[in-house]
């Protein structure tokens, strides 16, 4: 077993997997001290702590051009749980996309929220109170969100006393 070294900061890990984690954590953050939208700085948290419960966002938060609007309303369809990001052709990271919506059951529920880290708390509240499982993908993301910062049901996560 090799070490692994960050060429940017030096910092050496024991896997493959912890250094692209410290990766995408450095380019969060990078990410959020370059700009002023509070918006954009809370996604990045969301996607820093996804990443740092060894959780892969992208699973569950897709991204799609608005160009190819048709492909993305067919696998938005395919969809169980999670959110659909529309982006515009040729964005920047920091650029807010265009359309943020809640997806259950291939049905987008929700739209025109103003941020992907609006979505999730949205998605939360919706899995919440319609007695969902977490999507697996994200499940210690949640009951993060769940136990530490909702302290809803600190003993009990919602998976728990599901009916799905």
């Amino acid at each position: 077993m090799g070490v692994w070294e960050c060429k940017v900061c030096g910092k050496s890990v024991v896997s493959r997997y912890e250094l692209l984690k410290h990766c995408k954590l450095k380019q969060q953050v990078k990410l959020q001290q370059q700009s002023d939208d509070i918006e954009l700085k809370r996604d990045c948290i969301l996607k820093s702590l996804c990443a740092y419960l060894n959780e892969d966002s992208n699973t569950d938060i897709k991204e799609y051009l608005s160009a190819n609007f048709e492909d993305a309303k067919s696998a938005i369809a395919q969809t169980t749980v999670g959110l659909s990001v529309m982006l515009k052709e040729g964005a920047d990271e920091d650029e807010q996309p265009e359309d943020v919506g809640v997806v259950i059951e291939g049905v987008e529920l929700l739209n025109n929220l103003r941020s992907i880290s609006c979505g999730v708390i949205m998605l939360f509240g919706l899995i919440y109170a319609l007695n969902l499982s977490y999507p697996s993908e994200l499940k210690f993301t949640f009951e993060f969100f769940q136990k530490v910062l909702m302290n809803l049901d600190g003993k009990k996560t919602v998976s728990e006393g599901s009916n799905t």
